[in-house]
């Protein structure tokens, strides 16, 4: 299913704007946020800029950041992790790009369950900061394999 340009750029624009309604900040909205940061900047630029954001808009939309809500760290990391290796050699534009990584099969999150349980993920501790996997080693390749 392909996203039009006005529905990327206004959701990013939204986002960016702290405009978006909290109804409309779903996982795609997420996603397409994300890979937008990481097509425009590097990995590490995206990183911090994402979280700042992100953290900025819960704030701003009343969600707040605690931790049974709103930033999640370890989570965040994945996402940026899984994205930025999905498009570090696909080229297009950012509107291509994100349409790709949507209609791809990492854009269901199910991938996750590979490296994480769901005790650790719904830890303190992996919303709060960086926590290593505990059911596997990071690996794209696997994971890429994984999706063909």
């Amino acid at each position: 299913m392909s996203r039009s340009q006005d529905h990327i750029t206004s959701t990013v624009s939204q986002f960016l704007h702290q405009e978006l309604n909290t109804d409309s900040w779903t996982h795609e909205a997420h996603l397409i946020v994300a890979v937008w940061h990481l097509h425009r900047f590097s990995k590490e630029e995206a990183t911090h800029i994402l979280r700042c954001r992100i953290i900025e808009y819960n704030y701003a939309k009343g969600t707040g950041n605690s931790f049974a809500s709103g930033y999640h760290e370890t989570i965040t990391l994945l996402w940026i992790w899984a994205i930025e290796h999905f498009i570090r050699n696909r080229p297009g534009d950012v509107f291509s790009v994100i349409n790709a990584f949507l209609d791809s099969r990492l854009a269901s999150g199910k991938w996750l369950q590979t490296f994480y349980s769901k005790a650790v993920l719904a830890s303190d501790a992996a919303r709060a900061g960086w926590v290593e996997p505990d059911l596997c080693e990071l690996d794209y390749d696997l994971l890429a394999n994984d999706l063909q």
